[in-house]
């Protein structure tokens, strides 16, 4: 306000790494996932060790696995504490790193790193299992009593998970009135991404903690589109909602409507060879033929409904901010539907039909 800004969008991240909290943690050759990819992909000088063991099971930490073995580690271990069911990197990524050499270690947790002169020489881990399940429904890992082993290591990536770095109201009285939450981010609004004080609003990883690139420019679309309104009409309003209708999740659509399609497997994306690609940074998809993307593109079952964006009705819909809604489960059996569409010019659903009658009418003016 003081430089005549009439509004605030907050958007600067989670950058903060979680301490592993264990003994050891000082000593040189502990670094951060997020330091260390950031250091890399902004081209500055990277230090890597021979024996690099990295804590996590995101994909901060495979990002760091597959990038520390193409700057010359002879030898990357990944250690995560629960299995691999509860790894929440890309599957696609797990497979990868394994394809090129990272030994990936499951129900392993690290208990103390241990130094010769100030430097990261080995480290003690403990062997877990799976006890009850925590407040996100994830089974909690408990150390097996016994099994600690020592380990070869002169670097140490941490990559554990990260947080936004939330300057507190003792540093800046501003912040008494932005509202903040327990996952150390800040509140707001998911709608319209209004934090509920002045003309402030926020998004991104500051908003919802650690997410994707996509979700934080959503929240950006979100906040420009409230801040529009804000300044044409005085209030915050938030981005209307599009109305759709569903006929529900895959397990429980009608599958006798696909019968007749052919079922085709998935087109694998061609890749470098994994003695190839570790040497250096090179893109390792090389991207489908022509002839494997059109094959790929007829396996669209093409379910969805091509007048979305023209559609009178849902255009009403809209305007009157109808609620989004799935269709019943009783459906009409799809021979039935088969049977009755057989009008040239009108094409009849019943399992999509709002009771619109507007069929009704064109066939009473029309026919």
């Amino acid at each position: 306000k003081k430089d005549n800004f009439d509004a605030i969008f907050l958007a600067i991240g989670a950058w903060q790494s979680r301490n592993l909290g264990i003994v050891g943690e000082d000593l040189d050759g502990v670094v951060s996932g997020v330091a260390f990819l950031e250091r890399v992909g902004s081209g500055q000088p990277v230090a890597v060790g021979r024996k690099v063991v990295i804590i996590g099971g995101g994909n901060v930490a495979i990002d760091a696995a597959r990038t520390t073995l193409r700057l010359g580690a002879d030898r990357v271990t990944v250690l995560y504490r629960r299995s691999r069911k509860e790894m929440p990197a890309s599957p696609e990524e797990i497979e990868a790193a394994e394809a090129e050499g990272v030994d990936i270690q499951l129900l392993a947790a690290p208990i103390r790193a241990l130094g010769d002169n100030g430097a990261i020489r080995q480290l003690e881990l403990i062997r877990m299992e799976l006890g009850e399940p925590d407040a996100g429904g994830r089974r909690r890992p408990v150390p097996v009593e016994g099994s600690e082993t020592i380990i070869e290591t002169d670097q140490l990536i941490s990559a554990i998970g990260q947080f936004p770095e939330i300057i507190p109201p003792a540093r800046d009285g501003a912040m008494r009135n932005i509202p903040s939450t327990r996952w150390n981010t800040i509140g707001g609004d998911p709608r319209s991404m209004y934090t509920g004080h002045e003309r402030v609003f926020v998004g991104g990883d500051l908003f919802q903690g650690p997410m994707t690139v996509v979700a934080a420019l959503a929240d950006g679309r979100k906040a420009a589109y409230s801040l529009d309104r804000s300044f044409a009409v005085g209030t915050v309003q938030p981005e209307p909602l599009h109305f759709n209708i569903s006929k529900g999740t895959l397990d429980a659509i009608d599958r006798e409507a696909f019968e007749a399609m052919k079922t085709s497997t998935r087109e694998r994306m061609p890749e470098l060879d994994t003695a190839q690609r570790v040497r250096d940074f090179t893109e390792v998809e090389l991207g489908l033929s022509e002839a494997q993307a059109k094959r790929e593109a007829e396996r669209c079952l093409v379910c969805g409904c091509a007048a979305a964006f023209e559609c009178k009705l849902r255009e009403y819909m809209n305007e009157f901010q109808v609620d989004w809604r799935v269709q019943p489960s009783k459906k009409i059996h799809f021979q039935r539907v088969a049977v009755m569409d057989t009008h040239p010019n009108i094409a009849l659903d019943p399992n999509k039909c709002v009771r619109c009658e507007r069929c009704v009418t064109a066939c009473r003016l029309f026919q």
